[in-house]
């Protein structure tokens, strides 16, 4: 099982729509063989599928509990092993991206660091990556 977990943010949608949003997350996880797809947060859009299980949790260690013996993999701005370096989960793993405004809170991390590793994806420039683009590179470079 190979997943994606996405913080939801009602205000990145702003000018985007919500589901259009939640459709660059799951077409980009769809196009990665990608099974599950979870949104954490308030007002997440609906999203229906029949190629890959959409799911809503409040927080992280909800969603960390009911897959209990997934990794987790957080893709960050600016910890973990460089995408070049990164030796991805082959067990079942879901990645674990911020919005588009932040990184995933490290409070939410507390009683999960055993079975969580970080990626970052190193660029020329200081410029942040969309989440859905940085989605898609740390998912091509899985192959």
């Amino acid at each position: 099982m190979i997943g994606v977990i996405v913080y939801w943010q009602e205000e990145a949608t702003q000018g985007l729509g919500a589901k259009k949003l939640l459709s660059f997350y799951r077409l980009t996880a769809k196009a990665f063989g990608c099974t599950n797809l979870i949104t954490i947060g308030k007002d997440t859009p609906e999203c229906s599928d029949q190629e890959i299980t959409y799911e809503k949790f409040s927080s992280l260690k909800e969603a960390a509990k009911a897959y209990s013996k997934a990794k987790i993999v957080v893709l960050s701005a600016n910890r973990g092993a460089p995408l070049q370096e990164f030796k991805h989960p082959q067990d079942d793993v879901f990645y674990v991206i911020g919005n588009d405004y932040g990184d995933v809170p490290e409070g939410d991390l507390v009683g999960l660091k055993s079975r969580t590793s970080f990626i970052n994806i190193p660029t020329p420039r200081s410029i942040p990556l969309w989440a859905h683009v940085a989605l898609g590179i740390v998912l091509y470079g899985r192959q």
